[in-house]
């Protein structure tokens, strides 16, 4: 069945409302599957068949609190999705993601799915989409700035679409990144390797996937070597980047939507800023570059650099998806929900 458009699995009026955990959708969804949602994601956007906005961010000055909304609709795969989260209170150990997934057909609500699972999935394939399209072909040497769970995502999720011969990874805690070597090498069972110095990423990488929450670039655009694709998915702020001026003037630059780009990428903004490029400097989107619409790499020499935030056609595309694949398995929870009210006529 497809995760996108229907089948024996598609809840109806009357099916109630599935809770889905994190728990839950990590032991019955693969990474595989997620890869394939968000494409289709993007290839349904770039057609027209779905609409979003960019993600609404409220911010309490002061106090780290955030919340921040990314809403999406697609009556041709059937389903509208907001998905929601909140932060600034790290280690609490509450959900702090969720997905509201509705049914098109009669607007009716299908799922309620809490979403870090979700999330990391997500992340990790868009990761795996953009190295699918972009990068050169072949088996590839990936290297990874950052070891935390984002980090590892990256390596799951493009070691699903693409053989690995070696993970190299830098960050800037030694023990962190040994652990992170060891972790990946036992449970994916590509060899991982812990890097000293950006440079021996770099020298060796074709594929960079930049993972971190640093707010200054973690290296030296110069010394990217011809034909090396990079994922930058660590940031989504204007007065961030994880890549420098030199990475993003000296590349072909694709993004996962033009709109969010322009509107958070540091990566962007902070050099338009300066007059070294201009909106013009962004190519394509990732979606264009799938179904057609532009050529995407063109030629092997070439550095390509996928900058990427979370886009609502993402999270809409995975949550349908998820939502489908959860009820043809049976995991999670029903819950029988009427609004109980009689509607016009009261007072």
């Amino acid at each position: 069945m497809d995760g996108l458009t229907g089948g024996a699995g598609r809840p109806g009026a009357g099916d109630g409302v599935r809770l889905l955990t994190s728990a839950e959708l990590h032991e019955a969804i693969s990474l595989a599957e997620v890869v394939e949602m968000v494409e289709r994601g993007y290839r349904a956007r770039a057609d027209g068949a779905l609409v979003a906005t960019p993600r609404e961010q409220l911010r309490a000055e002061g106090t780290g609190t955030f919340l921040n909304v990314t809403p999406a609709l697609a009556p041709g795969l059937g389903w509208a999705c907001v998905f929601a989260y909140t932060g600034g209170n790290r280690g609490a150990g509450v959900p702090q993601k969720l997905a509201l997934v509705f049914r098109t057909a009669d607007g009716g609500l299908a799922g309620m799915i809490e979403c870090d699972w979700l999330s990391w999935a997500r992340t990790g394939a868009t990761g795996a989409v953009a190295t699918r399209h972009l990068a050169r072909p072949g088996p590839l040497t990936l290297g990874v700035f950052g070891s935390g769970k984002q980090a590892r995502a990256q390596v799951a999720a493009i070691g699903a679409v693409r053989e690995l011969r070696q993970v190299l990874v830098h960050s800037r805690d030694p023990e962190r990144r040994q652990r992170f070597a060891d972790e990946v090498t036992a449970d994916y069972g590509v060899e991982t390797v812990p890097a000293g110095r950006p440079e021996e990423v770099l020298e060796a990488a074709d594929v960079v996937s930049t993972a971190t929450n640093s707010r200054t670039p973690v290296f030296d655009g110069a010394m990217l070597r011809p034909g090396t694709h990079v994922n930058a998915i660590g940031q989504h702020y204007p007065d961030r980047r994880e890549l420098d001026d030199r990475a993003i003037v000296g590349s072909e630059v694709f993004v996962d939507s033009r709109e969010r780009a322009l509107l958070e990428e540091g990566e962007l903004l902070i050099p338009m800023a300066a007059g070294l490029i201009d909106a013009s400097h962004v190519r394509a989107s990732l979606g264009e570059v799938i179904t057609g619409r532009h050529p995407g790499r063109t030629s092997a020499s070439q550095t390509t650099v996928l900058l990427s935030g979370g886009t609502a056609e993402e999270y809409l595309a995975v949550a349908g998806g998820v939502l489908e694949r959860a009820i043809d398995k049976g995991i999670g929870t029903t819950v029988p929900v009427a609004s109980g009210w009689a509607g016009s006529g009261a007072t």
